[in-house]
């Protein structure tokens, strides 16, 4: 071997040990890309899962907006028929008798049957008088009489 062999041999053996290293890194790299698709892939996975997830919940908000909306129009009959409440109840109110209406209107009633029964008592004492004049009734009987009055009287 000459000098010149073993440089050609150093050179040689030098691109091989640089083409080994080569390898050894391309190796690396191919793993890492293999193990980057694999991650890509699951990551795709979970994203087709969450788009699912959110159709979901978008047909579940969906439906709450029809609910809403039908809750909506219930509301609206409720708040009429409360208005239908409120102008009955005002009619009721403007229609009410009060308690103080009630005591005036007995009073009044009182008082007229009470005008009413002295009016009769009159008729009574009167006719009374006369029969007491004319010895049809005596004393005592007058008494018992006056005694049976709806007023009694003090005689």
């Amino acid at each position: 071997m000459t000098k010149k062999d073993a440089t050609i041999n150093d050179v040689l053996g030098a691109i091989n040990t640089f083409s080994a290293h080569v390898d050894q890194r391309f190796e690396r790299v191919e793993k890492d890309i293999v193990d980057l698709k694999k991650e890509v892939k699951e990551m795709k996975a979970d994203i087709e899962e969450v788009k699912e997830d959110l159709a979901g919940v978008k047909e579940d908000l969906a439906g709450v907006k029809e609910d809403l909306a039908g809750v909506k129009e219930d509301l609206a009959g409720v708040k009429e028929d409360l208005a239908g409440v409120k102008e009955d109840l005002a009619d009721v109110h403007g229609t009410m008798i009060t308690k103080e209406y009630l005591d005036n209107a007995l009073l009044e009633v009182r008082g007229d049957f009470v005008a009413q029964i002295r009016g009769r008592d009159r008729k009574v004492d009167t006719l009374i008088d006369i029969l007491r004049e004319k010895r049809v009734i005596t004393v005592q009987e007058t008494k018992k009489i006056l005694a049976s009055e709806s007023f009694v009287k003090i005689i």
